[in-house]
């Protein structure tokens, strides 16, 4: 009976390891989600990006206004759009799709709007692998109109009469 109480102890000294290990555990998943973390794990690991957008009623001088999303997988491409208008953008983007014909480098998302629209939260897919994206709104007067995002945060765009914004959605 002395031998199974000295090999019993051991063995309840390490369950007890084991399961102080696994709370432990718990607590960091739990704290890591409540920091805002959970975003870039998602993104991380392959998710849906919530994307929230408010039009103004005369938007684009009152006309429908084209919108790109555009999540993109290679460094230096990133860098290339970077340095375009969305007027650019827009003539340019079938060329770019021919150049670079698979999903591999870059995603589009594309969008039209009118002034005014309501417009529901867009869940938008992404890959793990994203370097970046970038914002494109085809407005009628000159402008860069572009901005880049965060491939792990949700957003909302704010779109003006003559311009945009992008900020972190209200909750």
């Amino acid at each position: 009976m002395k031998t199974l109480k000295k090999i019993d102890k051991p063995f309840r000294k390490k369950l007890s390891y084991q399961l102080s290990q696994a709370l432990i555990l718990v607590v960091i998943i739990l704290f890591i989600g409540a920091c805002g973390i959970a975003a870039k794990t998602r993104a991380a690991i392959k998710g849906d990006l919530n994307m929230y957008v408010s039009i103004a009623a005369k938007v684009n001088s009152d006309n429908p206004l084209p919108v790109d999303v555009v999540w993109v997988y290679d460094e230096e491409l990133l860098k290339e759009l970077l340095k375009l208008s969305a007027k650019t953008w827009f003539e340019k983007k079938e060329q770019f799709k021919r150049d670079f014909p698979s999903d591999e480098a870059f995603e589009v998302w594309p969008w039209e709007w009118t002034p005014g629209q309501k417009v529901t939260v867009q869940k938008i897919p992404i890959k793990a692998k994203s370097k970046g994206g970038i914002i494109f709104a085809n407005y009628l007067i000159d402008g860069d109109h572009r901005a880049r995002i965060d491939p792990a945060e949700d957003f909302q765009i704010n779109f003006s009469e003559e311009s945009f914004s992008v900020t972190e959605p209200k909750d």
